[in-house]
């Protein structure tokens, strides 16, 4: 009877140290923002070969995905100021930001818009324009689109409409990193450098589309390269990665010249390269320091305590046997 009342009591004192051990195993928390590129856009599985699932797998990470296709960082801003993912903020270890690019391409698809319908008198939204470029929607005659787009970017970067869409990103993306560090100052903070959808385009008929996105996308990534430096964020080389890279690494190909494919988003093979860039990147960097009251810090502290404890008290059993 004795041995049985020592063992009741030994694991209602083990209980608390059990909990801490399950709270200590619990995989870090990985919460990827954004659009259409996290949100893996296009992909058979998504949560298989998206590259948040495949970085988080990487990692030993537990992902949480709350990118939102076609997102700007205006609407990453108003996601968060809505609240609901502020208890999945506090909890993250690592989080990822891949945006800016519908930012300038929604100004640029407006823009393209309004030159195909000066140029064949019909109707065209910014919406066409965009599902056209992403491979589905209304469809445009396809050679006056590019010529139209061509025209537009030629020196898109240099206008005034690309620099005021450039200037609202940049404090945007900065109200961004200010909400995620005031809830969370603990984690890491990554926002993905922006790839060239076109880059197999260069050296085509198609040079001039390859042409005009570098050059937009050269300066939003100097933007987000500067915007890292004053608010302490790590930036992940993905338009370095897909240059380097061998191979077409998105579903934009002009192989075939009479029936190009305009859809910018990254193929499975892009994403396996996105997960490796920025899986290198987080896992260099070092272990975010706990929020007071975490449960590593908690395990660790309880740990000893309750072993004293069960051990103290075991032995008080004992004696009163013997006694």
């Amino acid at each position: 009877m004795k041995r049985t009342v020592t063992l009741i009591l030994t694991l209602c004192l083990l209980c608390p140290l059990l909990g801490c051990v399950a709270l200590a195993e619990e995989k870090p928390l990985y919460l990827a923002l954004g659009d259409s590129i996290s949100a893996g856009y296009g992909l058979g599985d998504p949560e298989k070969e998206g590259f948040v699932f495949l970085a988080a797998d990487a990692l030993g990470m537990e992902a949480a995905n709350h990118a939102v296709s076609g997102y700007t960082a205006a609407d990453v801003l108003r996601q968060l100021r809505e609240g609901r993912l502020d208890d999945t903020v506090e909890e993250a270890s690592l989080i990822t930001l891949t945006i800016g690019g519908n930012d300038l391409l929604h100004v640029f698809y407006g823009e393209v818009a309004a030159a195909y319908g000066k140029e064949t008198g019909d109707t065209v939204t910014t919406e066409d324009i965009q599902g056209s470029l992403a491979g589905k929607g209304k469809e445009p005659d396809l050679f006056v689109l590019l010529g139209c787009a061509s025209k537009v970017l030629e020196d898109f970067a240099e206008t005034e409409s690309f620099a005021c869409a450039l200037k609202a990103y940049e404090e945007n993306l900065t109200a961004v990193v200010s909400y995620l560090r005031e809830r969370n100052p603990y984690c890491h903070i990554v926002v993905c450098s922006q790839y060239n959808p076109y880059e197999s385009f260069a050296g085509t008929f198609y040079q001039g589309v390859y042409e005009g996105f570098e050059a937009g996308i050269l300066k939003l990534n100097a933007s987000i390269a500067k915007l890292g430096e004053e608010q302490g964020f790590y930036v992940a080389a993905v338009y370095d990665a897909f240059v380097k890279a061998e191979g077409n690494l998105c579903n934009a190909d002009a192989s075939d010249l009479l029936a190009p494919q305009l859809d910018f988003h990254p193929n499975k093979k892009g994403h396996a390269l996105l997960a490796e860039t920025v899986a290198a990147l987080a896992g260099s960097l070092p272990e975010p320091e706990p929020p007071a009251g975490d449960s590593s810090l908690l395990f660790w502290f309880a740990l000893p305590l309750c072993l004293a404890g069960a051990v103290w008290k075991l032995a008080g059993m004992r004696v009163g046997e013997i006694v």
